[in-house]
């Protein structure tokens, strides 16, 4: 799920779109939400009409850590 995340850092996802995307259910996705919400990874923002939507935390420090990480292996050989 953070691999997800992490390769759309602006992009805005739902509960399900992300469970579709990893192959697993719902209710895991969320347990995973929350952990990542408590680390300051994501934030979680409830929009007008829609249910709540998940999005890379771009303020968090560690967000900025894997970024730069992710980056840096894919320039790898």
């Amino acid at each position: 799920m953070l691999e997800c995340l992490l390769g759309n850092p602006g992009r805005l996802y739902s509960q399900s779109e992300i469970s579709r995307q990893v192959g697993c259910s719902v209710s895991s996705v969320g347990r995973a939400i929350d952990a990542l919400q408590r680390l300051d990874l994501v934030k979680v923002v409830y929009l007008p009409g829609q249910a709540k939507v998940i999005a890379l935390n771009p303020e968090s420090s560690i967000t900025t850590i894997l970024l730069k990480l992710r980056e840096d292996l894919k320039s790898q050989p």
